[in-house]
């Protein structure tokens, strides 16, 4: 099978990053070389001597370096973790040894050609008295970097594949709040019509064309979660077309909407729940005229939405029920879904002077613009 491109892309970079890590450290050990001090006064290897001996024989760690990756994902310490450390201890002998024979004889070449006859044997012995041990260290010590990265990078994935499911629940929550919605309000819209069907048949069918007209635009979000404030209330004005024909001159609708707010990104459906709210408690109830108030500002980085609704007078003082409706539920899972504890949704009765009274619903949330919207 191919490489992917965009791996194929990054290998020469990855090329050279590794061939200067290794250079790096050959020049840092040169310099150690150049500057060490012995007793009795002898100074340590000229710079040009200890770069000439410390970067390829550091250059050469790197080309065996990539051995002893490979042998770590070949012998991975897991469940056959004694198995595969004996493999590890004698490749590590191995390597150590062939990095060795191998400098040595680079080096044996070098001296060749600066006339030095030093023989290779003797030469060889002493480079495995003062580096064999240095290099079985540089061995494991490859390894415990690769098993530091490969367990920092499983973390990373575990990581990953837990925010994907977290991401995954959350939008299946969403999506069945969602759903919930939608064939609740779906109800109350086909009630308002069954109940003009026999007496204004006429208006019947119209608020027919205008639930078909509304259902479609619900299905334009395509399942968002969020859209502009803008859309939102453009759907909220087609239900409040059908709930007219149903309450003719009894619903007083007004809007205070801050063209500063059109674009933020709200829930879909989520003024429309309020909106019925009001509608059905406030001037479904009422005998007189009611009226029903929508605003919505944004204020310090903050979007305001209130849905404030007359309650009928001459009844009983406005209360808190005892539960809450399948709307004001949903409105309010989905809130902390979506924003967690920086969205609310407050209520708030207030009884008036001669009966009746006030209900007002107020989401409290962060205001943000949904990417490709214009900043205002």
């Amino acid at each position: 099978m191919a490489e992917p491109a965009p791996r194929r892309a990054l290998l020469p970079r990855r090329v050279l990053v590794w061939v200067l890590l290794w250079i790096g450290l050959g020049l840092f050990f040169a310099s150690e070389a150049a500057i060490r001090q012995v007793p009795g006064g002898e100074r340590g290897l000229r710079w040009l001597d200890a770069l000439l001996v410390n970067i390829p024989y550091y250059l050469l760690w790197g080309l065996l370096a990539l051995l002893v990756v490979h042998l770590c994902r070949r012998w991975p310490f897991g469940e056959q973790f004694a198995g595969h450390l004996a493999l590890h201890i004698l490749a590590s002998v191995a390597i150590a040894s062939s990095h060795l024979l191998l400098a040595e004889s680079f080096f044996h070449g070098l001296r060749a050609a600066r006339g030095q006859e030093i023989a290779y044997s003797e030469a060889l012995v002493f480079s495995f008295r003062h580096n064999f041990h240095v290099n079985l260290l540089t061995y494991w010590a490859i390894v415990g970097v690769r098993q530091l990265l490969a367990y920092y990078r499983g973390l990373r994935e575990k990581e990953l594949v837990a925010s994907r499911l977290k991401e995954q629940l959350v939008r299946a929550e969403l999506a069945a709040l969602r759903m919930q919605l939608q064939p609740h309000f779906l109800f109350n819209a086909l009630n308002s019509i069954s109940e003009l069907v026999y007496v204004d048949p006429a208006a019947a069918d119209q608020m027919l064309v205008r639930l078909s007209d509304l259902l479609r635009k619900s299905l334009e979000t395509n399942g968002a979660q969020e859209i502009p404030l803008a859309q939102e209330l453009e759907f909220v004005e087609r239900y409040l077309e059908i709930e007219r024909m149903r309450y003719s001159d009894r619903m007083r609708w007004t809007s205070h909407v801050d063209e500063f707010a059109l674009d933020a990104a709200v829930p879909s459906f989520l003024l429309q729940p309020l909106v019925e709210n009001a509608v059905v408690h406030g001037v479904g109830r009422s005998s007189r005229p009611c009226r029903v108030i929508l605003r919505a500002r944004r204020e310090e980085g903050e979007l305001f939405l209130e849905v404030e609704n007359d309650l009928p007078p001459g009844g009983p003082a406005p209360t808190r029920p005892e539960r809450e409706g399948v709307g004001i539920q949903n409105t309010r899972a989905r809130l902390e879904q979506i924003y967690g504890d920086r969205a609310r949704l407050d209520l708030d009765l207030r009884s008036e002077a001669g009966g009746g009274g006030i209900a007002l619903a107020r989401v409290v949330m962060p205001y943000r613009e949904l990417e490709g919207l214009r900043n205002v």
